[in-house]
């Protein structure tokens, strides 16, 4: 968030696995993906099988020193479970660091999905 609008090294987003054969028009998106733009180096990082995630959010990590010295937060919804987790990857590697489960499950999208708390019989705190 810091560079925005300024030279940067690296670039997050999201991309597709599914292979030409894909019927469906644009596959979604079943992968996180980290561009070092010096080096060309593509790095991926996948869930499980049918499972689908979303735009990733970059948050720096406290002291950071490094460009890509953070965390990756992406929304993740597993198709066979029927289960969302927010999933939390080292921005360094994509390594997954945790996972919290949702107590409902989230429709993956691109950038974000909102749903009017009426619609879900939660406590108020939990309502943002």
């Amino acid at each position: 968030p810091g560079l925005t609008g300024r030279s940067h090294r690296f670039v997050f987003g999201v991309r597709t696995t599914a292979d030409r054969s894909y019927k469906g028009g644009v596959a979604p998106w079943t992968a996180i993906a980290k561009t070092d733009l010096a080096t060309g180096k593509v790095t991926y990082w996948e869930p499980t099988p049918r499972s689908f995630v979303g735009e990733p959010a970059f948050v720096p990590r406290v002291n950071a020193t490094e460009e890509d010295d953070g965390y990756l937060l992406t929304l993740c919804f597993d198709g066979v479970a029927k289960k969302s987790t927010l999933r939390i990857l080292d921005a360094r590697d994509l390594r997954e660091c945790c996972g919290l489960v949702l107590e409902q499950p989230v429709p993956f999208s691109f950038h974000c999905c909102w749903i009017p708390a009426a619609e879900y019989d939660c406590a108020p705190a939990a309502r943002l």
